[in-house]
């Protein structure tokens, strides 16, 4: 790429940058370079993983490292095992053991999380009921507390979110580290070994070692909540 060091200079000393900034300083380097032009390098970098998004619009120098689900073989053979019994229908999962890493204190209990449309949430249920142990169905706050703080692994079945922002990952379909974050601040009670100092932990800490992209953040949690709950536990 031509003016390779300069551009990179450049990055290390902009946090964040938009196009009309990167556009501004291109020009002094090349005065009468196409807008073109200027879109295609921005392109590259992108998909050099030089730069990513941080919002629309909006780009950062990465430094960071991107997102890589953690998928146990636990996580693999309850999907596989739902994906045959219910082949044409969307299965989201994700285990809460990866959030260890990012807190102070160890939760006792681990949850995995498994998200199906509502038309076949029961059915679900029944054939996990079937063959796991320890799973529960939209638990409420009476049910949290009676029958899950404290045991070692829980199975919860709950309704997909629509539009929620999701990867495939080795065949897996599973939440992107943005839904996380919202859904650990909104679902208050199921989450909640997670909540106060230690949510502030993990917030922080995922945010230092990986790229989140705030837009897709922010468009999630105004379809979660109405309130910017980011805000209590930020710095």
């Amino acid at each position: 790429m031509k003016n390779y060091n300069k551009i990179i200079s450049w990055l290390e000393h902009n946090k964040t940058f938009n196009l009309k900034e990167f556009r501004e300083f291109y020009h002094t380097l090349e005065e009468d370079v196409p807008d073109s032009t200027i879109r295609w390098i921005v392109y590259k970098l992108k998909s050099n993983n030089i730069i990513h998004s941080v919002g629309r619009g909006k780009y950062i120098m990465n430094n960071k490292k991107d997102n890589k689900p953690f998928i146990s073989d636990e996580v693999k053979n309850i999907y596989n095992f739902l994906n045959n019994k219910f082949m044409y229908s969307d299965i989201y999962i994700w285990d809460s053991k990866f959030l260890n890493d990012f807190m102070e204190h160890q939760p006792f209990s681990k949850l995995i999380i498994i998200e199906v449309d509502k038309d076949i949430k029961e059915f679900v249920f029944d054939e996990l009921k079937q063959n796991y142990n320890s799973v529960f169905l939209d638990p409420d706050k009476e049910d949290i507390e009676k029958y899950i703080i404290g045991k070692k692994k829980c199975i919860i079945v709950k309704n997909i979110i629509s539009r929620s922002p999701i990867i495939n990952y080795e065949g897996i379909k599973t939440p992107k580290l943005e839904k996380i974050l919202v859904d650990l601040l909104v679902d208050k009670n199921l989450f909640y070994f997670y909540q106060g100092k230690e949510m502030t932990n993990i917030f922080n800490n995922i945010s230092k070692q990986y790229n989140i992209n705030q837009n897709t953040l922010n468009n999630y949690l105004k379809r979660r909540s109405s309130k910017n709950l980011f805000s209590e536990i930020k710095g």
